[in-house]
This record gives structure tokens, sequence and C-alpha cells, in this order.
């Protein structure tokens, strides 16, 4: 039987069509007509010899060899963008990607600086960066679809192959509104702190072990977080808003202070440290763009 070779294009259609399970989603998202996404399935279809999707009342579904030519194509795909990147690290002429994955925090005030230094080092290299919690991040670095990850990692279960560096613990203050009633008052407890809603972040696991290991040993109740976000914007705004609490890095003092919010410093209770490390590929290290941006990352 002779070997079938892949087109690349196709390659790259079918993975916009498996991830969206829509034809005129996928086209709309590599910017193409809805025909000619169809035809190039076919094609695909045709050069393989077996059928990839089953058309569906809510989509497409895919068949079980979409599966398994999903993940061969991620793989190929991640290996492609790598090696560009292996040969722009000695020739800043060639243009590469890289594929970020960074936690709330990490994406508001810590990334743009490692960012902006990264860009202007490597120009012709561009950058794709996805905020999400690190457990979800973790699970993409794994699956090849992102290139390395950045965040709160505290006891995260790192993929196998993978390497992270830890970075300094950053101390966590709670900030209110500049009008909030707990800074009218001399001295703040943590009783006091729980007295008032809490803004939170998704998937934040570590954090909220420590303020109830905190709560437990004051003898209060655990505090109410009526919203969960994974946009630091959100949560500022909405602290600005009302009477809510919420605990942030101690270098996001000054954003804080432009949201129109006062830190409240500690009384009885601890302040709780933030943990967190760049998890990537040993080998990818000596990749002159990533061991770069892990090196920018460590000192940002």
């Amino acid at each position: 039987m002779p070997i079938r070779y892949l087109d690349d294009r196709c390659l790259s259609n079918f993975v916009a069509t498996y991830e969206t399970k829509n034809l005129k989603h996928a086209a709309d998202a590599v910017g193409m007509t809805q025909p000619a996404m169809s035809k190039s399935l076919s094609r695909l279809e045709d050069d393989i010899g077996i059928r990839l999707f089953e058309r569906k009342n809510r989509g497409l579904e895919p068949t079980l060899a979409a599966r398994e030519l999903y993940e061969c194509a991620i793989k190929i795909e991640a290996q492609t963008r790598q090696s560009l990147l292996r040969m722009s690290s000695f020739d800043h002429s060639l243009s590469g990607n890289i594929r970020i994955g960074a936690g709330p925090m990490w994406s508001w005030l810590r990334m743009p600086r490692v960012l902006h230094q990264m860009l202007a080092d490597f120009p012709n290299v561009t950058v794709d960066l996805m905020t999400a919690p690190m457990k979800l991040l973790l699970d993409e670095l794994d699956a090849g679809r992102i290139d390395l990850a950045v965040g709160e990692i505290a006891d995260s279960q790192l993929p196998n192959g993978f390497k992270e560096r830890r970075f300094s613990p950053v101390r966590q203050w709670p900030y209110v509104r500049s009008d909030h009633p707990l800074t009218r008052k001399p001295s703040v407890s943590l009783a006091d702190l729980v007295d008032f809603p809490w803004m939170g972040f998704f998937n934040n696991k570590v954090f909220a072990t420590s303020v109830a290991e905190a709560c437990a040993a004051e003898g209060v109740a655990l505090p109410r977080i009526p919203m969960r976000s994974g946009s630091m914007a959100t949560i500022l705004s909405l602290a600005s808003m009302g009477d809510y609490v919420v605990v942030l890095p101690d270098d996001f003092g000054p954003t804080a202070e432009k949201f129109g919010l006062s830190r409240i410093p500690p009384n009885s209770w601890e302040l709780w440290d933030l943990d967190s490390a760049v998890v990537y590929k040993p080998e990818e290290y000596n990749n002159g763009p990533i061991g770069h941006l892990v090196d920018l990352m460590s000192n940002p």
C-alpha cells in the first residue's frame, strides 16, 4: 500500500473543524468559505480513505479515526512550530510562533512586561497568549496545544516529560474600595474580612485551602464568594463597585489603586503567599526563543 502524504492546508482545516464541530465556524476561523471547507475535508477523507465526521443534529460528530488524526495533527503542528523557532534562534530574520498559557494574574500584569522584551529581542516571532487557570493550561501543554505555561503552580501535577521553574513566593494582600466600611476600622481582623463577600478566581484551590486553614485557626466562618472569574479586569471592576474583598499579589498595588482600591494591613491573621512557576519541556529550553522567554519570566 503506498504511503499517503497529508496536505498541510487540509490538515489545518480538519483541526479547525474538529475543534468547532461546525463547518461554518471552522471556515470562519481559517478565513475561507463553507463550500471550500467542505471540499477540503472531502479531499482529506479521499486521501486517507476513511470518513472523519458524521452529521448529527447538534453538528459534526468526529469518528474514531478523526480523534486519532487530531492527536497526530496537533503533534505535527507543534513540532513544525518548534522547528521554526529553533531556526529563528540562530537567524532572527526568520519567523516563528510561540503559544503561551498564563494564569489570570500573570496575564494581567507580568506577562505584558515579559512579552514587550521578548518581541523586541525576537521581532519576527509571533506570540499567541491563552489565559486560563493553571490546571487547564497543564492539560493544554500536555496535548501540545501550547509550548509553555506560567501561573500559580502549588501542588499541581506536571505532565510527564515537563519541568517547572518556580519563582520566589509573592505576598498577597486583601484590597477593598477606598470607601469600604473596613477602611474606617483602626484594626481589621480575619472575622471582619469574612463578614464581607469576596471576589475569587477559578480553580484557586491552594489559596482556598490557605484561607480555610486560617479561618479554622481563628474560629471564624469561611468567606462567601458570590462570583468567580478568570478575568482580572472583571474582579477589580466589581471590587470597586461594592463592599467586596479581593486578594491580590503585592505588585498589584499600583493597579489596584487605579481601580480605587486600598490595601488592608494584617492584624491577627496571616498573609497568604502566591507560589507560581513556568512549566516547559527541558529539551525546548535550548530552543532560543522559548529558553529566552523562560528566563524573562524568571525576572519579570
